[in-house]
């Protein structure tokens, strides 16, 4: 048995203080969560959780104010872009745009990403160094009027486009590609948007 008077005692102003800190905690796992009303996304093939998909996807329909491009930096299968482009057209804000969302990728199939497709109809499919970037347009088809593919090293495409309102980076593979995203496109993402 622990005796009582080695237990330390919270005071009660602490104990407050961590309530509304788990209160608050609470509230924002609650919106970055699934919502009853918005698509399941949990069958994409990606590297990302159905939360941030969840994300993109208020992220576009709810928050995305119609000032600047939308970009997705390294969208590998659609995981990323299917949701986001999914919510924006549900924005007037985008649709009132008339623009699509720009995705980057080399498209270009590495051994690393094997893993990801273990236990899918995919797995196996690619070897590396071939395209997969048919097997992207036929994943985000649905949605691709709304959206612009630029296809090979973003660093030696760079950003095409104006203001950035969202930038969604998951392309800093390496140190060149860090760089490169910062030096290329930071510098366009709108300030305080």
């Amino acid at each position: 048995l622990m005796r009582t008077e080695s237990v330390p005692q919270i005071p009660a102003n602490l104990r407050a203080t961590g309530r509304a800190f788990w209160q608050r905690l609470s509230a924002w796992r609650y919106r970055l969560g699934v919502s009853p009303n918005q698509p399941d996304y949990a069958g994409l093939l990606g590297m990302t959780t159905p939360t941030e998909r969840a994300w993109f996807w208020r992220y576009g329909r709810q928050i995305f104010s119609g000032r600047g491009e939308v970009v997705d930096l390294g969208c590998w299968l659609g995981s990323t872009t299917i949701p986001l482009v999914d919510g924006l057209r549900g924005n007037r804000k985008f649709r009132d745009r008339g623009t699509p969302v720009h995705v980057y990728d080399t498209f270009i199939w590495e051994s690393w990403m094997d893993p990801v497709l273990v236990g899918t109809d995919l797995a196996g499919h690619f070897s590396p160094g071939e395209s997969f970037l048919p097997e992207f347009e036929k994943r985000s088809q649905p949605y691709a009027a709304d959206i612009a593919i630029h296809a090979g090293d973003l660093a030696a495409i760079g950003w095409l486009g104006g203001p950035m309102e969202f930038l969604l980076v998951d392309a800093m593979k390496s140190w060149g590609l860090a760089r490169a995203t910062l030096r290329l496109f930071y510098p366009d993402l709108i300030p305080g948007v």
